[in-house]
């Protein structure tokens, strides 16, 4: 009985180990070519929170200044079957992979066997994604917001 529970926790622990979590939480991460941490206008109220998914503390008005100082994409990953080699991401055809976001100019960041790689030309269904940013105000105030694109300033080649 011993071992057949010790061979039924690895194979749990193995099918686990294949898939990234979910939601996966790319810290750090800035969604498109040229988004960059810095100086963000609001270009309409947003509200923040104390943390992603948490209390509402505050409002930032249209116009708002504030300096953006990190933020996550928080995503739930696409499983995809590889239809050719990214030897880029140590993907062949046929491997089995995890879509977690895009990252910019057609690249996208995915999961395979544990280990989070970039490639090219992905084009099967994108993961449904949210952009947390955490902002400081010129007041001090530390918040998160989720931005879909409601600064100005976020891009660095614009």
């Amino acid at each position: 009985m011993q071992a057949s529970r010790a061979i039924v926790l690895f194979a749990i622990a193995a099918a686990a180990q294949t898939a990234p979590p979910s939601p996966y939480i790319a810290k750090g991460a800035c969604p498109f070519e040229c988004c960059t941490y810095r100086d963000w206008t609001a270009l309409k109220p947003i509200t923040l929170y104390d943390s992603p998914n948490g209390k509402t503390i505050g409002t930032l008005k249209q116009g708002q200044v504030v300096k953006a100082l990190t933020g996550e994409i928080r995503s739930t990953p696409v499983r995809a079957t590889a239809a050719k080699d990214h030897p880029e991401a140590g993907i062949k055809a046929g491997d089995v992979f995890f879509v977690l976001h895009y990252v910019g100019e057609g690249v996208w960041s995915v999961w395979r066997a544990g280990h989070v790689a970039q490639f090219e030309m992905y084009t099967g269904s994108a993961p449904k994604t949210v952009w947390w940013v955490k902002v400081r105000t010129r007041a001090g105030m530390i918040g998160w917001a989720i931005s879909d694109r409601d600064f100005g300033n976020q891009d660095a080649c614009a």
